[in-house]
């Protein structure tokens, strides 16, 4: 039914000088409702409403005004009706929000990222999950190169148990600081990404690269021992194990993996290889018989190579190169391995090292993620240096090279059982391990997640 709209609007106005604002206000309904792209009307009473003190009327009016604005792509009329609203209730994360959204389309984009910072701290105040997490996605694609709002996100959506979003956004944050070459933030990240996903080999490796080149060798050591005994028929991993124990001064170490590597170029026919790993063994101790008989060994098949290759179809030539195997790479075939009486890591150190990051970071800058490390890990990363070279007295057995298939324990599980047999006296003779102790020093466990998720 039409109005008449001249009539309401004095009725209006003359309600309004009399300050009857509740009539003033009925009178102005009116003419809204009557004419819907009237917004002076609907500004009027959100004013009306304001003086009245009904503050939630006043401000959803005022967003009502604004959302038609932006709906017409009047964004910076849009803008002045949402903060009229913020002046009335500057806590309220939608209208902040909403004037994110209209600097955006404005083009500004600083005053965008600021309104959504607003909106994302009220939201975080006020325990709104949802919405936080919501504002804080809108923040890292208006700005992705900011890594620790990345890092803001990704603890987010491991507290809310997205588990695949959170190692994918820490992922991105990582490759970033990769990208940029810092080296401290990339380490801090790549924890995190650990404890999502601890069988990322390939990390690790790039990890232990980088602790390598800085010369870190203790902390290089525990990754390397998680990958080791995930696969230890890994050589990019040897090598490397083997060069960590030298810097470290465990030669006795560094012999018994370098032994390990030799053998895995032998059975690869990387003869070569093998001899060049023999002489470095004997660089290392001269007194090593073993390492001189079978470099003495594999010498022998190196010169007669090209008669083996001439004959290399002939059943009896098969037979005879698998006779003429070093003797410990044949012994691999009864069960045993060079390396299966030797533990790098302690306890203690082992649940340090599987666990780098018990918990989602919780900041939103990298220095303040550091701190947050610090305070909720159980151990730190500077152990005592014996911690990290001590020999077990107890064994972990490892599945032999050359018998069966291979069974790696996982990273949560390389620790040393307190129930495991003592190795023979031959074995212990020939890798100059001690006499196991009385009593298995007590283990130490990693404590207990805080996220329902996962974080490792």
């Amino acid at each position: 039914m039409a109005i008449d709209r001249s009539k309401v609007r004095s009725a209006a106005k003359k309600h309004y000088r009399n300050k009857n604002w509740q009539k003033a206000i009925r009178e102005y309904q009116k003419l809204a409702e009557d004419d819907a792209s009237d917004l002076r009307s609907l500004l009027k009473i959100a004013d009306l409403h304001d003086r009245l003190g009904h503050e939630d009327e006043a401000v959803d009016t005022y967003r009502q005004v604004g959302d038609k604005h932006a709906r017409e792509d009047f964004y910076q009329k849009a803008v002045a009706a949402y903060k009229q609203g913020l002046q009335i209730q500057p806590d309220d994360g939608d209208l902040q929000r909403k004037v994110g959204e209209a600097y955006y389309r404005l083009d500004r984009l600083r005053d965008a990222v600021e309104a959504f910072q607003r909106a994302k701290q009220y939201y975080e105040d006020g325990g709104d999950d949802e919405n936080y997490i919501e504002v804080l996605e809108r923040l890292v694609d208006l700005d992705p190169k900011d890594v620790g709002l990345q890092i803001q996100l990704a603890e987010s959506y491991a507290q809310q148990s997205r588990r695949h979003e959170a190692l994918e956004t820490f992922r991105a944050a990582a490759d970033k600081l990769d990208e940029e070459g810092r080296v401290d933030d990339f380490l801090q990240v790549s924890k995190r990404i650990l404890y999502f996903d601890p069988d990322d080999r390939d990390l690790r490796k790039h990890i232990i690269d980088l602790y390598l080149d800085r010369g870190d060798y203790k902390h290089a050591l525990k990754h390397l021992h998680i990958c080791f005994h995930n696969d230890p028929r890994d050589i990019d991993i040897l090598r490397p194990l083997a060069e960590t124990f030298l810097e470290l001064d465990r030669l006795d170490k560094a012999v018994l993996v370098f032994h390990k590597l030799a053998h895995q170029h032998h059975e690869a026919e990387r003869l070569q290889q093998a001899r060049s790993i023999w002489n470095r063994i004997l660089e290392i101790d001269g007194s090593n018989q073993k390492a001189q008989k079978l470099l003495e060994q594999t010498q022998s098949q190196v010169d007669a190579s090209p008669r083996s290759r001439a004959s290399s179809s002939s059943p009896r030539h098969s037979r005879a190169q698998t006779d003429n195997r070093p003797p410990d790479t044949a012994e691999a075939d009864d069960g045993r391995d060079a390396l299966e009486d030797i533990e790098f890591i302690d306890e203690a150190s082992e649940a340090e090292s599987t666990s780098h990051a018990s918990e989602p970071p919780s900041t939103d800058s990298l220095e303040r993620e550091r701190a947050h490390t610090e305070r909720h890990s159980n151990t730190t990363e500077e152990g005592d240096d014996e911690e990290l070279l001590d020999i077990s007295d107890n064994i972990v057995p490892v599945e032999a090279d050359g018998g069966g298939a291979e069974s790696s324990p996982s990273p949560e599980t390389v620790s040393s059982s307190p129930d495991a047999p003592p190795p023979p006296e031959s074995q212990r003779a020939e890798t100059n391990e001690p006499p196991p102790s009385e009593t298995a020093p007590p283990s130490s466990s990693p404590r207990p997640d805080e996220l329902a998720s996962s974080s490792p």
